[in-house]
């Protein structure tokens, strides 16, 4: 979501940049032009420095290391202003037809992660970088999961999360095996959110973990990959878990039973769909579970359908009717109809009778 996020949020800056520019060309600033731009950022006069702003984005890379100066300055309204107009640049760096530009600017930014610009700073400028940075400022970003700060740290790793390629990743999957406490479960997020199979290793090592925290999250993170079943993926025991832990173990076995179907693997998918309509305790659980596996594979679904409609909820119940009203009817899916009418419960009966009649009817129908 945050990737996302960020994404819209960088259209909006970048519509915001063009405003007031005309047909500004996307050149370079001069050295006049610069000090300009500058002296009207630091400008008493509130409308001088937002002309600045609206017009920061051709100032191009030359401007980013003196407003990262004046952004950690202590005239509040001029690192404002600063701040602003790093924004408006990044975003107007990222326009179609500008790599070139946008990479440079990326190159200056990561200059401001340095301890010698202000946490604000430093912070705003790998928000910026996760809309233009690259394998090449990946070092410099990555260093900060270190930080003492954890805010720096925080953003540190949403911004690895947004930039592209393969070294952010790796940046991501090395710094999860040295993260602690909410560090350790943000990145296990973030990959998830990457979705990339190369974080699989790392992630299926933790879901083994003595903390619980860290190994749903680490599922939920594969879940969101779809790897194929693998023999050292630890499931925690469902009766250790509370009931909203065994709700969020449950939609990571929903996800990854979706996603293996979705490729053709029914059968991994029907044992996880199984396996939450065994144990979950949530009704939209226990039903998105049959509606899965009456999707992935009908006929191998149609035993715990039926089951379900001697469930004690009733949401449960019409939902498997309704499913079973809808597979094409045959001697087998009949026959374990009428065994479960033997002992069925009368709203289970009625039921029964319902579904029987509606492939009666399909049957008879010219």
């Amino acid at each position: 979501m945050r990737k996302n996020s960020r994404r819209w949020v960088r259209l909006l800056w970048v519509g915001a940049a063009g405003i007031g520019l005309g047909a500004v060309a996307a050149q370079a600033a001069t050295e006049a032009e610069l000090n300009d731009f500058l002296g009207k950022i630091k400008s008493d006069q509130g409308s001088v420095r937002v002309e600045a702003i609206l017009k920061a984005g051709p100032m191009g890379a030359a401007a980013v290391v003196p407003l990262g100066k004046v952004a950690s300055g202590d005239n509040r309204a001029a690192a404002i202003a600063a701040q602003t107009a790093l924004k408006h640049l990044a975003a107007y760096a990222g326009r179609p037809g500008a790599a070139a530009e946008m990479k440079s600017v990326a190159h200056y930014l990561a200059f401001l992660l340095d301890k010698e610009y202000s946490k604000v700073t430093r912070c705003l400028a790998m928000e910026l970088l996760s809309w233009t940075g690259d394998d090449a400022v990946v070092p410099q970003v990555s260093a900060l999961l270190a930080d003492p700060d954890a805010d720096v740290r925080d953003e540190a790793r949403r911004s690895l999360q947004a930039i592209p390629g393969q070294a952010s990743l790796k940046a991501l999957i090395d710094g999860l095996g040295k993260a602690e406490g909410r560090q350790k479960l943000a990145i296990i997020i973030a990959l998830g959110q990457r979705a990339a199979p190369e974080a699989a290793d790392a992630l299926v090592a933790l879901t083994g973990s003595s903390d619980t925290e860290v190994a749903l999250e680490a599922l939920d993170a594969l879940a969101r990959i779809g790897i194929p079943k693998r023999d050292d993926v630890t499931l925690p025991s469902w009766d250790s878990l509370n009931e909203a832990q065994r709700g969020r173990l449950a939609n990571s076995l929903l996800r990854w039973a979706d996603r293996r179907a979705a490729k053709g693997e029914v059968d991994d998918a029907l044992e996880a769909y199984a396996a939450v309509a065994r144990n979950a305790q949530s009704e939209h659980l226990l039903c998105a579970a049959l509606i899965g596996a009456t999707k992935a594979a009908p006929d191998q679904a149609a035993e715990h359908v039926v089951r379900a409609l001697g469930h004690e909820a009733n949401t449960v119940r019409l939902t498997a009717a309704k499913l079973l009203e809808q597979l094409p009817p045959d001697d087998a899916k009949a026959s374990l109809l009428l065994e479960a009418y033997k002992g069925a419960k009368p709203a289970s009966r009625d039921l029964i009778l319902r579904v029987l009649k509606t492939w009666n009817d399909k049957q008879l129908a010219p």
